[in-house]
């Protein structure tokens, strides 16, 4: 015992102690584990068995909505025999209560009259005068609430602020509701009151009104005094200009800050462009209207995703951009517009327009009866015949052509026709490098496999979708016009200090009001000289794209201090110059020599080529182009 006690051998019995210290605490450390696992599974069951339940519920109540006549009409026949088996038991001493009135009485049940009787009442009696009377009390206060539901909707409206009004619930009416729907308060007019887009919106928490919209008393019932937007989009031209009429009319003479906005629909380009001719909108302090155009918007984004000039072109460069439109309907049109308004590049070469068409030659002719003044901007070529044959061996013609950046848009009415056109372009010429645009409106099958498998080389894309053009930010394109107003706020303040102005001729100079005063003409005008920035961009090797949420590059002109040379201003100003003249020419103004520019008659004496300009002039243009990476950079970070 004693060998066993000596001082050496302690260390051994302490580490022996620990050691079994060691394995009771692992011991007690696992049973710690077990419980908790065994607590946390327990809570598990209890809320898995709690949601289980919840469904449940959630699935009988579901399902009780979807067929709720049929749940309450089976109710009501439990019910009733209950009753008639109840009043039977209770007059079972009463020889003279016939089986009619015994059903008599059961009836009566429903309307609180016959179970308000002395003595025991038997358990089935009991549940029959609850159960029919609870049935009868729900579908009073259901009818009541159909009835009542639109006018207290409507009552509603007169306390709300700030919400947005949409008439009209076609396709893409219903894609601006459920847009707007997600940052605003929306309210729809229909007509039509078994439209298959109401489901959809009503889901999406967007209150309907059901009838015309042109009605004044419906535009009030909606809360057009209070409203911020109202989007004019019945499948009508003329409809949406009454709206609109309607509108400006019911919040006239209030003074409100800001104006509402009234977005109006015009679907015909030649209605349109009547309209901004004519100048028929007029802005006031409480009415703020604009027209817009689904083509028209379209074609834009087409060309500042997939811009013409998809190679550099420079100030030496010879080649020029060719555009191959097949197809001249509201879309080919509209692509030959934006072209022409945007196809201003530093060579100064004119942009080719090529239309195939069926009936080009008509449709041109009529084109170039409303835009007399097209051929000074561009050169536009009509090919009568099918795409099958004439089509290519007309684009067989343009691929062989020296110097060209050939464009090919496809935008035939029909979408598989423009798709079958858009692949048999693309394997007739696969040895090409020209890009082909197809329009495809509608999110087919088709469309999804071809994206997939037939666009690996991104030589054809697809355009035209409703989902990108439908939406609250390319309605608005808040970012362009902060753009915009940036750039006419500078324009301003030069036309104003230039010698001669007087506060009377600045006064009558529509052109210089303050933007939130300015006509919707002019404003467009403004618009177009932003869309115009990546063109000249380009064109001294910068990137930019007017998304308000790409990064800056190394070369862009929001990264550093970035200026243009005075070689880049000179030609900058000239392209700048080169696309007012389109743009006045297909607003219908003209050329009047030795005379004072005309608004209201659409006349200027700088309808000139740039070395015809006096230097005073060609000084606005060079003063506007220095202020491009300022203005791109203030209106970034605002």
């Amino acid at each position: 015992m004693g060998a066993i006690t000596t001082g050496n051998n302690q260390p051994h019995y302490r580490n022996m102690r620990r050691l079994m210290k060691g394995v009771k605490m692992e011991d007690e450390s696992k049973r710690i584990v077990a419980g908790k696992s065994q607590f946390l599974q327990f809570c598990r069951q209890r809320i898995n068995t709690s949601i289980d339940k919840h469904r449940l519920f959630l699935v009988f109540f579901s399902k009780f909505v979807r067929n709720e006549f049929a749940v309450l009409a089976i109710l009501t026949m439990f019910f009733f025999v209950l009753g008639y088996f109840g009043w039977r038991e209770y007059y079972s001493n009463d020889p003279k209560k016939s089986i009619f009135d015994l059903v008599y009485l059961t009836l009566q049940l429903v309307t609180i009259k016959s179970g308000a009787v002395d003595g025991t009442k038997s358990l089935p009696l009991e549940f029959a005068r609850f159960g029919l009377a609870g049935i009868a009390i729900y579908a009073v206060v259901k009818a009541f609430v159909s009835l009542c539901h639109e006018q207290f909707m409507a009552f509603r409206q007169l306390f709300r602020k700030g919400h947005v009004i949409i008439c009209g619930l076609s396709e893409t009416g219903s894609r601006y509701a459920l847009d707007f729907a997600r940052t605003y308060k929306v309210v729809v007019i229909e007509r039509d009151k078994d439209n298959p887009h109401l489901s959809a919106v009503r889901a999406a928490g967007v209150h309907v009104i059901t009838g015309d919209a042109v009605s004044r008393h419906l535009l009030d019932m909606a809360g057009v005094a209070s409203a911020s937007h109202l989007i004019a989009n019945c499948g009508d031209d003329a409809v949406n200009v009454q709206i609109a009429e309607t509108t400006r009319q019911a919040v006239q003479g209030g003074a409100r800050f800001p104006p509402l906005q009234c977005h109006v629909h015009v679907f015909n380009l030649s209605f349109l462009d009547l309209l901004d001719t004519a100048r028929f909108f007029k802005r006031t302090s409480s009415f703020d209207p604009s027209t817009f155009n689904f083509f028209r918007t379209t074609a834009a984004d087409l060309f500042a995703n997939h811009p013409l000039d998809w190679k550099p072109i420079g100030p030496l460069d010879i080649q020029a951009v060719h555009l191959v439109i097949f197809g001249f309907g509201q879309m080919g049109e509209s692509l030959t517009l934006q072209a022409a308004r945007i196809g201003h590049f530093a060579n100064g070469r004119k942009i080719q327009i090529t239309v195939i068409d069926l009936a080009a030659d008509e449709k041109i002719g009529s084109f170039l009866f409303r835009y007399s003044a097209f051929e000074n901007i561009c050169d536009l070529h009509a090919v009568k015949g099918r795409y099958q044959d004439v089509g290519l061996a007309t684009l067989r013609k343009a691929c062989a052509e020296d110097q060209t950046l050939l464009t090919v848009a496809v935008c035939f009415d029909s979408d598989f026709r423009s798709l079958e056109c858009g692949l048999r372009l693309k394997n007739e010429f696969r040895d090409a490098d020209f890009p082909i645009r197809v329009r495809s409106p509608q999110e087919s099958a088709l469309i999804e496999i071809n994206n997939k498998d037939c666009l690996a080389d991104q030589r054809l894309t697809l355009f035209g979708a409703l989902e990108p053009a439908c939406t609250v930010d390319r309605l608005l394109h808040a970012h362009t016009i902060r753009t915009a107003r940036h750039m006419h706020d500078r324009y301003r303040k030069h036309s104003m200090a230039a010698p001669g102005m007087t506060p009377e001729k600045i006064k009558e100079n529509d052109s210089l009001r303050p933007w939130d005063e300015l006509d919707d003409a002019f404003r467009q005008s403004c618009i177009q000289q932003v869309e115009h920035c990546p063109v000249k961009l380009r064109a001294v090797g910068c990137s930019w794209s007017l998304s308000p949420d790409g990064p800056a590059a190394d070369n862009s002109p929001l990264s550093g201090d970035f200026r243009f040379t005075e070689a880049e201003v000179e030609m900058l100003a000239r392209m700048e110059h080169a696309r007012w003249n389109t743009e006045r020419w297909l607003a219908g103004w003209l050329l009047v020599r030795n005379k004072k520019k005309d608004l209201a008659k659409k006349t200027s004496p700088w309808l000139l080529p740039w070395e015809e300009l006096p230097e005073e002039i060609k000084e606005y243009d060079r003063v506007m182009v220095r202020e491009i990476p300022i203005q791109l950079k203030v209106s970034r970070n605002p």
